[in-house]
């Protein structure tokens, strides 16, 4: 796709396809990377619904999916799109995506049936990479732990934010893509720990922007970061245990990455401190579930949010506290 691309919007320039894949893993340094079988769940449900005979203007389904579902991740998309163009250039702000890794079963030795069928560990990787290509300054970082040490709670990953803002706390501007999971990203003790931290000296950022993929339309340079590091694990072979695992993330990407390994005293048990009170007084009330866009600022303890990707910031914050 990227190929046929290229070669209808540049016919002066001919090369194969080959030539095109090299050039792009090797000088241009981005990876090619699949989802697998991940796929949209409500693409799929309208697909095989929209086969029916019916009339389209007259189906909640329809309309549900050409108004709302389509236009979104779309809008996502092009936004994303945007950032990682910018990030090549913006020296006042830095864009990273954020996702926590499929869970990874320790042992990893798929070859002796014993190791399959005894208990293993849970390891976790989250990680936060930039949308541009890696640079001394910017390059992906990523947290791991185990569940010895931890599960994976919001709280849990609100501990990992929380460490990947430390190392960036001399940055003003700072604007992360996430996905749409509530239990993990997108929850009010998540926003209130962001409002806590602009708002403290343990960082000098004067904003955090929390952005946020349709559902089922996620895909993102952290998504490629775990692709290198599934790479890394099979190029091991055989992976004993968790210190296996982790210098198999840190041999992912050429070794440019940071890898940070969480401790107990890392994890904090942070409180959702939001106001349902406050909450239910606005009128109409706000859901997270609509929100695609926060923002909070040094100096305001509400939250900038809107809807859509394309529209502006809602005139009146929202009070939560």
């Amino acid at each position: 796709m990227m190929h046929e691309n290229f070669c209808s919007t540049r016919p002066d320039i001919k090369v194969s396809l080959e030539v095109y894949r090299k050039v792009v893993r090797n000088d241009l340094n981005i990876s090619f990377a699949h989802l697998g079988n991940e796929e949209c769940e409500q693409c799929e449900y309208f697909k095989r619904h929209n086969r029916l005979d019916h009339q389209e203007e007259s189906c909640e389904i329809c309309q549900n999916y050409n108004m709302q579902h389509k236009p979104r991740y779309i809008e996502s998309r092009k936004e994303y799109n945007e950032d990682r163009e910018k990030a090549k250039t913006d020296t006042e702000v830095i864009y990273y995506s954020v996702d926590l890794q499929k869970m990874i079963m320790l042992p990893r030795m798929d070859q002796f049936k014993t190791a399959i069928f005894c208990p293993r560990l849970i390891a976790f990787n989250e990680s936060f990479v930039p949308l541009g290509p890696a640079t001394k300054d910017n390059k992906p970082y990523a947290v791991l732990w185990n569940e010895s040490v931890a599960g994976r709670s919001q709280e849990d990953i609100i501990s990992t934010f929380k460490a990947f803002l430390n190392i960036k706390r001399d940055q003003k501007n700072i604007v992360l893509w996430l996905d749409n999971c509530s239990a993990q990203n997108k929850n009010w003790s998540l926003l209130c720990f962001m409002v806590q931290i602009v708002n403290s000296t343990d960082i000098l950022a004067e904003s955090i922007t929390l952005k946020y993929f349709e559902p089922g339309h996620t895909f993102m340079s952290a998504d490629s970061f775990h692709h290198q590091v599934e790479q890394s694990l099979t190029k091991k072979g055989k992976v004993y245990d968790f210190d296996d695992f982790v210098e198999c993330v840190g041999n992912a990407n050429k070794r440019k990455n940071i890898v940070k390994v969480m401790n107990v005293d890392d994890f904090i048990a942070y409180e959702d401190l939001s106001s349902q009170h406050k909450l239910r007084k606005n009128n109409p009330r706000v859901y997270l579930t609509n929100i695609m866009a926060v923002r909070v600022e040094r100096g305001l303890f509400k939250l900038k949010y809107k809807f859509n990707h394309a529209d502006q910031y809602k005139s009146e914050p929202l009070d939560f506290l």
